[in-house]
Formats: structure tokens, C-alpha cells, sequence
């Protein structure tokens, strides 16, 4: 049997009498009685015979976790990834990031052949965030490869390192050489 709402049998005035209302029958004002559908054996309501209304909170239900689950998504990219070497330097971030950019171009790029498949950009017009880019020669509008930020920090700078590259077997010597340029070491290692 399934469930359907049938129309309220109350009076005009919208009361239930009082000889119904004491021996149970009421339901009160504008409540609806639930009936057994005759084509149907079942006892509760199927999910296709609900109003109109409880579908719809499904739909804002399912549209609210959809939503949810975008937002869960978001926080996964931000600019700035959980799993980053962080490096500390006395001097301002423009100074840093500038001896890091030239560095990088002199020693990795110049002369060493392990970052042969890249390029670097560094960025460094930026006052409050410098950035050194390391890109795919293949690919130089793609995401970069490695991400050396340089940040203000209470006293000096704070130089962030991410990317693919600080997963792979480079990653060693991107740490060390980074740190030794941070501390203001103009050579290569």
C-alpha cells in the first residue's frame, strides 16, 4: 500500500468538533492525514510519491554537498601547498630573492646540465612576494616545476621551496644550494 496526502476533512471554519477532538480524532489546524493508497501494500511512503517539497530538499541536499565538496577541492590548490621546505634568511626579500634569481641562472642553468629540460623566471618586480619559477622548456606556460618564494618575515626573509621537483631526486641539492645562496653565498656548489 503507498502513502498519499488526502485533502484536511475539517469543517469550514477550520475547527475539528469537540466530541471529535476528545475522542482523538483531531489533528488540529491545516494538519493533512496520511491515507494508504489502495494500489499498494506497502507501509510508508515510496520515494516517488513524496511531495513535491521533499524531493526539492533532496535536490538542496545533493546541491549543498556538490558545493561542499567544490570548496574541499579549492583548499586543496591553493598557491601556497602544505608540504613546502621553508628556509630563513637575515637580509630584505627583494635582496634574497635577487642573489637566489641570480644563482640559479649562473649555476643551474649556465653551467650544470640536470636542469637542462628547464628554464627559470624569476619574478621579482613583486615587493611583497619575489618569486624564482622553474618551468619545463617544453611546456614554459605550464605550471611551474619548482617555486622559490621569498617572503617578510619578523626579522629578514622566509624563502619557500615547492613543487614536483622538491619530490624528486634533485630536491637535495635544491635545498642545499638555496639555503647557501639565502645565507648570501655567491658561488656554486
Amino acid at each position: 500500500m503507498s502513502w498519499r496526502r488526502s485533502a484536511p476533512s475539517l469543517p469550514l471554519a477550520g475547527r475539528v468538533p469537540s466530541a471529535q477532538r476528545e475522542a482523538g480524532g483531531g489533528l488540529g489546524r491545516g494538519a493533512r492525514r496520511l491515507r494508504p493508497h489502495p494500489s499498494s501494500g506497502s507501509h510508508g511512503p515510496p520515494d516517488d510519491t513524496l511531495p513535491a517539497r521533499g524531493r526539492l530538499s533532496r535536490a538542496r541536499l545533493t546541491a549543498r554537498a556538490l558545493a561542499c565538496a567544490g570548496l574541499l577541492v579549492l583548499a586543496a590548490c591553493q598557491s601556497t601547498p602544505q608540504g613546502f621546505v621553508l628556509l630563513h634568511a637575515g637580509q630584505e626579500p627583494l635582496d634574497v630573492a635577487s642573489n637566489i634569481a641570480d644563482r640559479v641562472g649562473a649555476c643551474w642553468f649556465d653551467r650544470s646540465s640536470a636542469f637542462a629540460d628547464y628554464s627559470y623566471a624569476p619574478e621579482l618586480s613583486s615587493r611583497n612576494r619575489p618569486r624564482v619559477l622553474i618551468v619545463d622548456k617544453a611546456d614554459p606556460g605550464g605550471l611551474p616545476q619548482l617555486v622559490i618564494e621569498v617572503s617578510r618575515a619578523g626579522r629578514g626573509s622566509d624563502i619557500k621551496l615547492f613543487g614536483p621537483l622538491m619530490d624528486g631526486e634533485r630536491a637535495s641539492r635544491i635545498r642545499r644550494d638555496v639555503g647557501f645562496w639565502a645565507g648570501g653565498g655567491r658561488t656554486c656548489r
